[in-house]
């Protein structure tokens, strides 16, 4: 986190260790150690009804859903998940472009769509953000996920 706000040139260091309020400022954004979850306009209800279950679990007492989302928390904001993305582009690079280009899928998959599947191998990787604009083939990589799994148990 110090090297990110030393690049990010905020004002103050932030420790998450210490749970009282921080915040690292920037002329364009704030860096905090609060978690906030935002709703915007266009989103789907259905992440709005997510929110919304997550919510009255924990205020329940729900457990594993606290145990959970604690969990989650901890991993991004102490634990700093380790990063794999740059073990996968040179596993990537060292494949025959026989390997390459056969993978077993029942849809087909695309390159970045196949390093999502080897990060996702990796002993190392415990999480995995799959994003970008409608179109770009989201959803079909969650399917090739599911399939992924599928396939191996």
């Amino acid at each position: 986190m110090k090297t990110l706000v030393s690049k990010l040139r905020t004002s103050g260091d932030i420790d998450f260790k210490n749970s009282t309020k921080q915040v690292s400022r920037a002329k364009d954004f704030n860096i905090s150690n609060n978690c906030y979850f935002c709703v915007f306009d266009k989103s789907d209800e259905a992440l709005v009804n997510d929110y919304e279950d997550i919510l009255s679990k924990l205020l329940a007492g729900d457990s594993d859903v606290a145990e959970m989302f604690k969990q989650l928390i901890t991993d991004f904001l102490i634990n700093e998940p380790e990063v794999v993305n740059e073990n996968i582009e040179d596993e990537w690079d060292g494949l025959e472009v026989s390997d390459r280009l056969n993978y077993e899928s029942p849809i087909p998959v695309n390159p970045e769509q196949q390093k999502i599947l080897k990060a996702l191998n990796n002993e190392k990787c415990k999480y995995v953000v799959v994003e970008g604009p409608p179109g770009t083939g989201k959803s079909h990589t969650i399917s090739a996920i599911a399939f992924d799994y599928i396939l191996k148990i």
